[in-house]
């Protein structure tokens, strides 16, 4: 492992697979589809790099 790279790893939640990092939670998957946790912080970051966010009705965020 690298210096400064903390370990990702998943636990079974809400009928799914909880995503977490440093006992963080930032993303689930469930239904054969990753879902990652958005925030003011990244969501720029994801616009930035042309990534389409999806909310939970299917439509673009």
């Amino acid at each position: 492992m690298q210096p400064g790279v903390l370990p990702v790893y998943l636990k079974r939640m809400f009928g799914g697979f909880g995503v977490l990092m440093d006992s963080m939670m930032f993303g689930l998957i469930t239904d054969n589809a990753l879902y990652l946790r958005v925030g003011a912080d990244n969501r720029l970051l994801h616009r930035l790099k042309s990534v389409t966010l999806v909310g939970s009705d299917e439509m673009p965020i």
